[in-house]
């Protein structure tokens, strides 16, 4: 079995649509994912108001099989941060896939910095993100699990997930 790290920098949006806030200035964070069961979060931008920037590195870990497949995808969801809820902006779908020249390569990759549309529940767009991907070096599952055995470690839950195929939350 292979994975990669998926390294995402969620720089900063524009032009949010304003949410009903009580007077209080908007204040932004991002929640992503690639499975729902692995979020990251970003800190929560109290400055920016509807033109938020974090600046923030969230890192998954991704089965190869699922990249290659090109029905991985990574899901950013922004968020108003609420007095009693935290309110859903919209939402930004990025596809992960490999080009067949990357699959095998031993080397990272990065994607530029790029503008998706974030889509509120109707799929009206509702500002823009702006975020850069960066694809790790192919890594060999099995040999993590032997550096466990050779330190003496038992593998926990998390590297017998990693064993299944599936991602686990790092």
């Amino acid at each position: 079995m292979e994975e990669r790290l998926i390294e995402v920098d969620v720089v900063s949006a524009a032009g949010l649509t304003k949410m009903r806030t009580f007077g209080r200035q908007q204040n932004a964070f991002v929640v992503a994912y690639i499975l729902r069961t692995s979020k990251r979060v970003t800190e929560v931008d109290t400055k920016g108001g509807l033109n938020p920037s974090w600046n923030s590195k969230l890192v998954f870990i991704c089965d190869e099989r699922g990249l290659n497949s090109g029905k991985t995808q990574l899901t950013l969801e922004i968020y108003s941060r609420g007095v009693l809820s935290n309110k859903l902006t919209g939402t930004v779908s990025i596809p992960l896939h490999l080009s067949v020249s990357s699959r095998e390569s031993t080397e990272s990759r990065e994607s530029g910095l790029a503008e998706y549309p974030i889509l509120d529940i109707s799929g009206k767009t509702k500002g823009l993100l702006k975020v850069r991907v960066k694809y790790g070096v192919k890594r060999n599952i099995t040999l993590i699990i032997a550096d466990y055995i050779l330190l003496g470690l038992k593998p926990s839950f998390q590297a017998l997930v990693i064993t299944s195929g599936l991602m686990f939350d790092d």
